[in-house]
């Protein structure tokens, strides 16, 4: 009888290991705030990111190892948030199963500019790391928060632009009068064209607003530059006032300036850009400034984000060009968006012939 006993009692305590075994591993943990800390950076250290050493480290994170109570494989999200916004809206950087994680130059710039800060100007970020475990990311536990200060750098490359300048065009002599631009091809970086409006009179080209060089122009019947070592070129001439396409290789030293023979084309009330790239979104166009020279002439100076943009005409969807080039290009009725990366632009569109082109102001 005694052996009986302890065989029933034994049966009984092993039942209850198993069950509390059982539902140890199924038990789920409520996600913990400040479940572990982040030992590096300290917050408020200041970080200026530099363009010439892109794959230089810049951040270097490492943090505590969480603990679950059990055993478990953890992985561990790396977190960035705008500062003051609580994480409402995080962007995870990484995830592994480490307690630390490096990132370099290029890429904190990237997720810098990412998270809508303009380049030059010291911005606050707030990290965080995200713990979880299990295929399906299950019992969340989080870091203490830090904040780190941020200075990213343009990605913008400046690419070489012509001006109009003389007596044939609408700034005249001046060398700094909202000189209307010729738009570049956007295949080859060195070809240029403009199709407008002169007057009777001279033209010239000038890359930099403001500077006489470097300064285009023609010499024995080529294209010819004073790039400040030598002597002027002579100016093309307008003979008769009326609408010309000029074009120009800066390679091969070429060009033509033939009287535009097109179409009669409308002239539009208003033009304007649209899209989430554009201050308005999809739904308000941002207006453009009509040219009181060449009607067909179309400016504005606008803060875009990274997003698309098209151009659209009185307001409705009716007449819009698009393209799939960014910064310069030629737009079709209803084309492709066109990519924008966020900075300050001026931008130009001529409705002749669907040209744009979109000049970062650095």
């Amino acid at each position: 009888m005694k052996n009986i006993f302890k065989i029933f009692i034994a049966l009984v305590l092993i039942s209850g290991l198993w069950s509390c075994t059982n539902e140890e591993n199924f038990k789920i943990l409520a996600p913990q705030e400040a479940a572990f800390a982040i030992i590096t950076p300290d917050t408020g250290s200041s970080i200026l990111l530099n363009k010439a050493t892109p794959s230089n480290t810049a951040l270097t994170l490492t943090w505590e190892k969480v603990t679950y109570g059990t055993p478990t494989a953890i992985t561990y999200t790396v977190q960035f948030a705008v500062n003051g916004t609580d994480f409402t809206a995080p962007i995870d950087i990484s995830s592994s199963g480490s307690t630390n994680f490096s990132m370099n130059v290029v890429n904190l710039n990237a997720k810098a500019l990412e998270l809508g800060f303009a380049p030059d100007v010291e911005s606050a970020i707030d990290v965080r790391i995200k713990s979880t475990v299990g295929t399906i990311g299950s019992e969340e536990k989080f870091s203490n928060s830090i904040t780190i200060l941020v200075t990213p750098y343009n990605t913008i490359i400046p690419k070489r632009e012509m001006f109009l300048v003389g007596d044939a065009t609408a700034a005249g002599w001046s060398e700094n009068n909202n000189n209307v631009p010729l738009f570049r091809d956007p295949a080859n970086d060195n070809k240029y064209s403009y199709t407008g409006y002169f007057a009777a009179g001279q033209v010239k080209l000038l890359e930099i607003k403001g500077k006489w060089q470097p300064q285009w122009g023609t010499k024995n019947g080529a294209l010819a530059v004073n790039d400040g070592t030598g002597t002027d070129p002579d100016s093309f001439v307008i003979a008769t006032a009326g609408y010309y396409t000029l074009s120009i290789n800066v390679t091969d030293l070429t060009y033509s300036l033939i009287p535009f023979t097109g179409s009669t084309a409308t002239t539009y009330v208003t033009i304007g850009l649209v899209g989430d790239a554009s201050p308005g979104g999809w739904d308000t166009s941002t207006p453009m400034t009509k040219s009181t020279f060449d009607p067909h002439i179309w400016k504005v100076t606008a803060n875009l984000s990274n997003g698309k943009l098209k151009f659209r005409a009185n307001d409705a969807w009716t007449v819009n060009w698009g393209s799939g080039t960014a910064f310069s290009g030629v737009g079709t009725q209803d084309g492709s968006n066109i990519p924008v990366s966020s900075a300050t632009y001026d931008v130009w569109f001529n409705d002749l012939d669907g040209s744009y082109l979109l000049i970062p102001i650095l």
